[in-house]
């Protein structure tokens, strides 16, 4: 019989193998050898994933901390959907764009929402920018980091928010089910940490990397809940409910239980079928570290100010009825994002 000790390195290490699997599928992605730190070679996967980066840039000599601004997008078909992040010191901005080929050639959007944090003025503005919602709210910093530790709803790649709910569920008053390899991966050109989290709410990997050092206390203001076992800029995010592992309605031990026998019988057809439904995650697209100008914090000048988050919040809901009106087929809100 296994130790305890033993049990949860198999399961986290099932967890990790499952999470290969449902981040990378049957992609091309290859395997690498680096140099461990005892002269071993432990295994390091590289994703072939192909970003947008600058000729000639060295991300392993990044300032630190960084500053600049860091795009990150997916695309289905021709909808996009970009996440893009500006840095200074004690500045931050974080904006969501869904647009799609045509719309981005002439620089429209279909949808757009974020969020601009400024530590030294201790004020956040959350803004919306599309036909039936164009409103900015204000909010002092500490309402504002109030918000962020609510217990939110998980929405994927939305552009309600502004700030990132992909840690907003994850539970946060203990420690989490997590293991963290470091430099284990490399996703788009850039040596990441592979944390793999197993919670009873969701499987979670992170690919967050040390060469892109964005202040974690700004960075903690973008990521609504982001747990401390996250220590550098998330670069990939892979989440997957229990219902997409056909495991619903089990239990955190029933389930590691599960994956541990999955790992045993080297991951069944039933995972990678699992994994299909997976969205694919966003990559990185661009980094382009410099100074940021303060032109690269100002709100659209065509938005109207709310007194209140409430009031904020009574806008998207409106925006959505109007948009559910003039598009019953559609399902709500599922022409500005996508869900997992």
């Amino acid at each position: 019989m296994k130790s305890g000790l033993g049990r949860l390195c198999l399961a986290t290490t099932a967890a990790t193998a499952v999470f290969c699997i449902l981040g990378c599928g049957k992609s091309d992605d290859k395997d690498a050898k680096k140099p461990g730190a005892d002269g071993s070679a432990p295994e390091v996967v590289v994703d072939e994933s192909r970003s947008a980066l600058p000729d000639g840039l060295d991300v392993s000599r990044l300032p630190a901390p960084f500053e600049g601004t860091i795009r990150l997008e997916r695309q289905a078909g021709p909808v996009i959907y970009e996440v893009t992040y500006t840095v200074a010191p004690g500045r931050i901005r974080r904006e969501a764009v869904c647009t799609n080929a045509l719309l981005r050639k002439t620089g429209g959007a279909m949808a757009r929402a974020g969020v601009v944090v400024d530590v030294e003025r201790k004020e956040a503005l959350l803004y919306r920018n599309r036909d039936d919602d164009r409103h900015f709210v204000r909010l002092d910093l500490e309402a504002y980091r109030r918000l962020l530790g609510a217990h939110l709803t998980y929405e994927p790649l939305d552009t309600r928010h502004g700030f990132s709910t992909h840690f907003a569920d994850l539970p946060r008053d203990r420690k989490l089910a997590a293991v963290n390899q470091e430099e284990a991966v490399i996703v788009g050109g850039i040596i990441c940490d592979h944390l793999a989290i197993v919670e009873d709410a969701c499987f979670m990997t992170v690919d967050h990397s040390r060469q892109l050092k964005v202040d974690r206390g700004l960075l903690e203001l973008t990521e609504a809940g982001m747990p401390s076992e996250v220590k550098w800029f998330p670069v990939k995010v892979v989440r997957a409910g229990r219902h997409q592992l056909g495991l619903a309605g089990q239990g955190a031990p029933a389930k590691i239980d599960e994956l541990m026998r999955q790992a045993e019988k080297g991951i069944t057809d039933a995972l990678n079928s699992a994994s299909k439904a997976l969205s694919r995650p966003l990559r990185v697209a661009a980094i382009a570290p410099g100074k940021a100008e303060a032109s690269a914090f100002t709100l659209p000048a065509n938005l109207k100010e709310v007194a209140s988050y409430e009031e904020f919040e009574k806008k998207w809901a409106e925006a959505e009825a109007a948009a559910a009106a003039k598009s019953p087929q559609s399902s709500k809100g599922s022409h500005h994002h996508w869900h997992d």
